[in-house]
């Protein structure tokens, strides 16, 4: 059975662990803008047709914000830009979605 306490537990440990694999070398790009990839994030039009280049642009801002705005992943988690790029790859690399438990 999985108990609330539980379930945060396992919540933060994949967000942990999602942080953790965008922050790797493959995932960074190191010539990235900041303010011009701000601007294209907030447009979930931009997400939903990026190659996958720009994913992994976006993806350094995401990583990256933390450094220089404390609450920057939270803000990314919770306005659900991480999850919009997430499924953006999964998209592109045909990769079916986990069924969510209801």
């Amino acid at each position: 059975e999985i108990t609330t306490l539980s379930f945060v537990r396992l919540k933060s440990w994949v967000v942990q662990s999602i942080l953790k694999e965008i922050s790797s070398e493959c995932w960074t790009d190191f010539e990235y803008a900041p303010d011009e990839t701000k601007e294209k994030i907030i447009k979930s039009e931009h997400i939903e047709s990026a190659a996958f280049e720009e994913l992994i642009t976006l993806l350094t801002y995401c990583q990256r914000g933390e450094k220089f705005c404390s609450g920057h992943w939270n803000s990314m988690l919770r306005g659900g830009y991480i999850k919009s790029i997430l499924q953006r790859l999964a998209y592109l690399y045909k990769i079916e979605p986990a069924v969510e438990a209801g």
